[in-house]
């Protein structure tokens, strides 16, 4: 199952993660998206719960996934 979530911040604009799949679109308030494949549930929860997701979608999804 799909969720997305909007997200407070600066450069993101919404999260929608993929259970089934493991799979992290990321949205950006200029309109483009990324999806990351694998990113386990965790991250995505730190993601969405970040005080900057930003900040956090740079350290820790970035290049990693």
């Amino acid at each position: 199952m799909k969720t997305t979530v909007p997200v407070s911040s600066t450069a993101l604009s919404s999260c929608t993660y993929d259970d089934e799949t493991s799979d992290l679109i990321v949205t950006f308030l200029n309109g483009r998206s990324y999806t990351h494949a694998g990113v386990p549930a965790e991250v995505y929860q730190g993601l969405v719960m970040a005080s900057s997701p930003g900040t956090f979608y740079n350290e820790m999804i970035k290049g990693v996934y």
